[in-house]
Order: structure tokens, then sequence, then C-alpha cells
């Protein structure tokens, strides 16, 4: 099972209709859930687990908490806050790597 499209995101966020805002939302938000996935599993679980179809469930999960929270306020639901935690230690996680990849490189 391969990762949701647009097409299926729009569909799963109950949307049929086209408007060029809302498929340029869903799309970004999509883009966002794809990549906490990476980060969360490992960028290689589309190759290594291909017929998995927890893989496209939770980036749908993601994309609907990402959706239902867009506009966040003080008073977010903290399941949306748990998500916003989690992107930004795996975008740190992953920047520190790319960091020590470039230090490594530079001294050899």
């Amino acid at each position: 099972m391969a990762l949701p499209t647009v097409e299926e995101a729009l569909e799963h966020l109950g949307y049929d209709s086209t408007d060029p805002v809302i498929v340029r939302n869903v799309t970004r938000d999509l883009s966002a859930a794809v990549a906490l996935l990476r980060g969360s599993v490992g960028d290689d679980v589309e190759d290594l687990m291909p017929d998995d179809a927890r893989a496209a469930d939770l980036v749908l999960v993601y994309l609907e908490d990402l959706w239902d929270e867009r506009g966040l306020s003080a008073k977010a639901s903290g399941a949306a806050r748990r998500l916003v935690h989690d992107m930004e230690w795996q975008l740190r996680l992953e920047l520190q790597r790319l960091r020590d990849a470039a230090t490594e490189g530079a001294t050899v």
C-alpha cells in the first residue's frame, strides 16, 4: 500500500471539490504528515514495508490532526501540541545528523 495521494487525503478529510486554496493547504499538510512518518519510523519505511497499511493510516492520522488544528490558538489541543513537539524533535535530530555529517566531511 502506497502512502496517500492528495486526492485520497482530500477524500479522507471529506472534500469533493477542488478549491485551489483547500488543495494547496491539504497538499502542504500531507507533505508534513509524510515527513513526520518518515522522521518517526525511518526514511526507508516505504521501501522495506511497501504493503503495510499502518504507514498510510499514520499519515492520515497525522494529516487529520494537522488539518483539524490549523490556526492554532493558545488553547490548542494536547494531541496537536504533542504532534508539534514530535516534529520539532525530529527536525532537531535530523539537523544534528546533517551537521555531524558536514563536519565529518570537512575534517576528512
